[in-house]
């Protein structure tokens, strides 16, 4: 859950979503059988302000809501329960509210006694001890201010099982109403079996993998985290995949195992910035893939401002044993700062992506010498800005510790599932399980849509299906580097291709196949803000390849037809990703896109849209049914050599 919050007479009014669920049945494990307390933090990432937490919450069970941001540069907040009819809709009535006139808002700033004259609120805690009461036009409800960063209150969910204790806001609407705001594409003429492939179903199963990776940081991994090879979320997301085979009544569904070599996992790491008698904790620090540990008892050295790396950046500057400071963002030039600072004999480098906000990003390997790390805008604009307040002469000083251990004996899998068909000759339907923090775009969501081919192929007779569909949920490819993609080299092994490949007419890899389209500091609107818009973006693409013209007439129809925006230009060989180890030696379709939260903690199932998800899965089954209509000589074609490394 995700919600705005609103400026009011000096306070901050929010208004949030919890529906209370019984604790007997029907809720979630970690919310209605565990009664374990629910948490809601007040934080902000850039300008925005939000609530961050559950959407349920069992009765009987204690609510905590925590006050993560600092008022002094935000302000203050309240944090109250009020009736969905009363929430304000859209921005006009939320400017109403802040100036008081609507009557829910009057009714919440006059039960915290607030005083206009002098911004004085008399009452921080209304109610009493337990979360139980609405707030409406009329009548008071439980509500809680807090201008204090740390602060927290915990009152006990005593409200009857089925209320919604309030309705979420995202960018001035509901998230009900963003859902109805998203362009949905007709279908096609003659495309109406298609319907069965609903987004809205598809989109659970992106919240439910999501759920995967929370569980897997609440487990006391809180800085590294997400469905990572290896893990108990890596072996809960296969066993959540297996029981949905399952349960279409697949067959030779199993849980293949792998062996893992030694995998990388950073344990425990911290940075700050000191300037004279000002510290800056740098909480978005987070280690590229594969970095170098520090050494114990960590680093204590100079800072160096380096600009975007490049070499006009550096004239003059002396990096050896220092922590060097880069900046960038998605679409800028890529200077190699980060090994450019390393060939300088930097201790240390950290590359804030100056988007708005401060996401945390996971980085592939930078395959440097000295540990190199990503930052948050925020965090990485502070520390510009205290290194220019400077006096000539002073220093900022960086003190960083970073552990990292190498895990022996760890196990991954494919997860495979069969639907049989007329024939022996094959289509593979692949998704890679893996990836950092919530990982919904990447790829929860193609892991969702080879779920939903699943579904939609399995309701049709086998005499029907005239080729064999064989899914499989791949290990993934996040634990990059020697020993990584341990599922792609397994079916790269020559006796396994050969055994598996040989009559195989079509692979499609579902990958990112819904990403919001999103604006950075679009112009003319006011703002440091990632503004988002009703639409799914257009993703890069490859369908066969130049030696296969027909599969690539029969996907740019299919994508067109269910309304998927494609780049103008195919890509020469798939886009990065799974499809890699397979198109040389398969009739390859792969769609996908990298956008703005990609690999950030921020990739939440809100950034997946279900309209693309629905219109990405109804033209990967237009495909799979095309490609049906023809012989296997029109895609089969001898392995192509492979193409030197990018």
């Amino acid at each position: 859950m995700k919600v705005r919050t609103l400026r009011a007479g000096g306070a901050l009014l929010a208004l949030s979503a919890l529906t209370v669920v019984a604790t007997g049945g029907g809720a979630s494990a970690d919310t209605a059988t565990k009664r374990a307390a629910a948490t809601i933090t007040m934080e902000k990432n850039g300008r925005e302000l939000f609530f961050e937490g559950p959407r349920t919450v069992a009765e009987g069970a204690k609510l905590k809501v925590e006050n993560l941001t600092n008022p002094n540069r935000v302000g203050p907040h309240t944090f109250s329960l009020t009736k969905k009819k009363a929430v304000p809709e859209g921005n006009r009535e939320f400017r109403k509210c802040g100036d008081f006139q609507l009557k829910v808002c009057a009714n919440i700033v006059e039960a915290h006694r607030f005083d206009p004259a002098t911004f004085q609120v008399n009452k921080p805690i209304v109610g009493g001890k337990t979360w139980n009461r609405l707030f409406s036009n009329r009548k008071k409800g439980d509500s809680w201010y807090t201008e204090k960063k740390g602060n927290k209150d915990v009152r006990t969910v005593t409200a009857d099982p089925g209320t919604k204790l309030a309705t979420p806001v995202f960018d001035g609407a509901t998230l009900e109403d963003v859902d109805d705001a998203l362009l949905e594409w007709p279908l096609p003429s003659g495309g109406e079996p298609y319907r069965r492939i609903d987004g809205r179903h598809l989109h659970q199963y992106v919240v439910e993998q999501a759920a995967i990776s929370r569980r897997y940081r609440d487990r006391g991994h809180p800085k590294f985290w997400g469905r990572i090879i290896g893990t108990s979320a890596d072996a809960e997301n296969a066993a959540w995949l297996a029981g949905k085979f399952k349960s279409l009544g697949m067959s030779d569904v199993r849980i293949q195992p792998l062996d893992l070599s030694p995998q990388w996992f950073p344990e425990r790491w911290e940075v700050t910035v000191t300037a004279g008698v000002k510290t800056i904790v740098l909480d978005s620090a987070q280690p590229d893939y594969r970095a170098a540990a520090l050494p114990a008892g960590g680093i204590d050295v100079e800072v160096v401002y380096a600009g975007m790396g490049s070499a006009a950046d550096l004239v003059g500057k002396d990096l050896k044993g220092k922590a060097v400071f880069t900046y960038t963002m998605f679409g800028t030039h890529n200077e190699d700062a980060v090994k450019r600072a390393d060939e300088s004999g930097a201790a240390a480098i950290f590359e804030a992506d100056l988007l708005p906000g401060n996401m945390r990003y996971q980085a592939y390997p930078s395959n440097t010498r000295a540990p190199a790390f990503t930052l948050g805008g925020d965090d990485g604009l502070a520390v510009r800005d205290l290194m220019a307040s400077l006096p000539p002469g002073q220093t900022a000083r960086v003190k960083a510790t970073l552990d990292v251990q190498m895990v022996p004996g760890l196990k991954t899998s494919l997860v495979w599932g069969t639907l049989p068909g007329a024939s022996d000759e094959t289509i593979y339907i692949v998704a890679h399980r893996d990836g950092w923090f919530e990982a919904a775009g990447d790829n929860a969501a193609g892991v969702a849509a080879m779920v939903g081919l699943a579904e939609y192929y399995a309701r049709i007779p086998q005499t029907q299906r005239r080729r064999t569909l064989v899914f499989i949920g791949l290990d993934g490819h996040h634990n990059t580097g020697p020993g990584s993609a341990v599922g792609g080299v397994w079916l790269n092994d020559p006796v396994n291709k050969a055994k598996l490949f040989a009559r195989t007419a079509l692979a499609i890899n579902c990958e990112h196949p819904s990403t919001i389209q999103t604006y950075v500091r679009p112009r003319y609107i006011a703002g440091d803000v990632l503004r988002w818009s009703n639409m799914y973006t257009a993703q890069q693409w490859y369908a066969g390849g130049p030696s296969r013209p027909e599969l690539t007439t029969i996907a740019v129809k299919a994508f067109k037809a269910f309304g998927v925006p494609l780049l103008t230009e195919p890509n020469p060989r798939p886009p990065a990703g799974d499809l890699g180890r397979l198109y040389r030696f398969t009739p390859g379709v792969a769609t996908s896109e990298f956008f703005h939260y990609f690999h950030t903690d921020r990739e939440t199932p809100e950034t997946v849209p279900w309209t693309g998800l629905q219109a990405t899965t109804r033209a990967y089954a237009k495909i799979v049914d095309e490609v049906n209509k023809h012989p296997l000589s029109m895609f089969q074609r001898p392995e192509e050599p492979a193409a030197p490394s990018r």
